[in-house]
């Protein structure tokens, strides 16, 4: 029986909203205990021959609590004494190990799954924003179970079972019931769901549970219940805000953002893959704003990468390349979005910082894997990126795959001048003030808008004064 279409058939259906459960492995265990079954039975994990080299699955925890099989071995059992399973007496031997898997696999064949997380619908919805076929859509839910369920992690870790990338595909294939050559499709580099970022595969012989990760953080997100796709899609593709100053405010870059403007326009007409740009500077001298500013220009949707997560815990710069990935494989179809890369310091760190971010050894093989993925993300990106950052001192391998750069220095004093007016008018300054605070090249107009702010959510006129000189 086909189990991945069991799967979708309960997704589509819809589940039971803000219900809570004691247990979320009691609505999945129907498709955790099938998947579980069939690998040990198609994996040989009860035979004894297995257990003289590997971990004796029956005595794993987590095989009892996915499958609810509870087998007690006797001191004999290893000779050829007897079990009890359920508390039910039978020979210990290869024969009646796998009857007793084969009714319980049967049995839990013919349960519903009950969706209680909306954990399978979201598969399903995320597999059609981002063009996932079945045999990839099989590789993310196993993926995914790994992920919010602990105790099926466990129950493979227990065996300690290494596999190569061919094996784990034609185990996915067996319980998903999808063809081995769509599963190692599915696990290519160029595959929508690899490129997509949501799912890293870990090369080399590695144990069955590590071969595939899920995106720090999608995990939480297949588990809530959204009113919408549009509500979906806002988890990881999130809208920038609206701008608090306009291209005007920035004369002294006036040719560099006409010559972007009008690159961006060609962009869009032409829809050529690879556009970035790079925007570097000082902190505080309107990077951002300006992208922002841009977009409200051109009247394009602006989405942003998010840098910290829910909790406001910063996001590493291998998660946040990752999550690009995923956003410009849902905006493939768009030709009215730009996305905005700010702060990407840990992303594209200066030359011999590159093997800290992705936390691996100093090996030129392995580095030269990673800048290449890297690359590829540069050259064939759909939706036009603005890439921001403090720092330019980036390897020079990533900076030629910028179409065009603009360098923030801080704004001349007339520029400031007018920036520090428009965030301060409701204190209605004089020009003679104005111009005293602006003739420092040590205040940055990111100090006019927090001097403002204070002021305003103060009520005292006189804290944007203390705030600057």
């Amino acid at each position: 029986m086909d189990n991945f279409h069991i799967f979708r058939r309960t997704a589509a259906r819809s589940s039971r909203a803000g219900k809570l459960l004691n247990d979320p492995v009691d609505a999945y265990r129907p498709l955790l205990a099938t998947w579980l079954i069939e690998m040990i039975l198609s994996l040989g994990w009860y035979k004894k021959a297995f257990c003289e080299t590997h971990e004796y699955i029956f005595n794993a925890e987590s095989f009892a609590v996915i499958t609810q099989i509870a087998v007690k071995s006797t001191a004999q059992s290893s000779a050829g004494g007897y079990i009890f399973i359920n508390g039910k007496k039978i020979q210990h031997g290869d024969m009646a190990s796998a009857k007793m898997l084969k009714v319980h696999l049967e049995s839990f064949r013919n349960l519903p799954i009950t969706d209680e997380l909306s954990l399978l619908k979201n598969i399903c919805t995320i597999g059609r924003i981002l063009g996932l076929n079945d045999a990839e859509m099989s590789i993310l839910c196993f993926a995914a179970m790994l992920n919010v369920f602990p105790v099926f992690y466990a129950a493979l870790a227990s065996v300690c079972y290494r596999t190569s990338l061919q094996h784990f595909a034609s185990i996915i294939a067996l319980i998903s019931g999808q063809s081995a050559a769509l599963i190692m499709s599915g696990l290519e580099e160029g595959s929508p769901l690899i490129s997509s970022g949501i799912i890293a595969v870990e090369s080399g012989g590695v144990d069955i549970e590590q071969r595939v990760t899920l995106l720090s953080g999608f995990g939480e997100i297949l588990c809530r219940a959204h009113k919408s796709v549009g509500a979906l899609l806002e988890q990881f593709l999130k809208k920038a805000g609206a701008p608090s100053l306009k291209l005007e405010d920035f004369p002294h870059l006036s040719l560099d953002i006409r010559t972007v403007m009008d690159y961006l326009q060609g962009v869009s007409r032409s829809a050529e893959p690879g556009a970035n740009i790079l925007f570097y500077g000082a902190p505080g001298t309107g990077k951002t704003e300006c992208v922002k500013a841009l977009a409200a220009a051109l009247e394009i949707d602006l989405f942003e990468i998010s840098f910290a997560n829910e909790d406001g815990n910063p996001i590493g710069g291998n998660d946040r390349l990752r999550a690009y990935n995923l956003c410009q494989r849902a905006l493939r179809s768009s030709n009215n979005a730009l996305l905005m890369f700010d702060e990407i310091e840990d992303v594209f760190p200066s030359e011999g910082g590159f093997m800290a971010l992705f936390g691996l050894e100093s090996a030129s093989e392995t580095c030269k894997s990673g800048k290449a993925w890297i690359n590829r993300t540069l050259e064939r990106n759909h939706t036009p990126a603005i890439w921001v950052t403090n720092d330019a001192h980036i390897d020079p391998a990533y900076l030629r795959r910028f179409d065009y750069s603009i360098r923030f220095s801080v704004p001349p004093q007339q520029v400031r001048m007018s920036i520090a007016r428009h965030h301060l008018a409701q204190f209605e300054p004089s020009d003679a003030w104005l111009a005293r605070i602006a003739a420092s090249d040590q205040v940055i107009p990111a100090q006019y808008e927090r001097a403002a702010k204070v002021a305003r959510l103060s009520c005292n006129q006189d804290m944007a004064r203390a705030r600057l000189p």
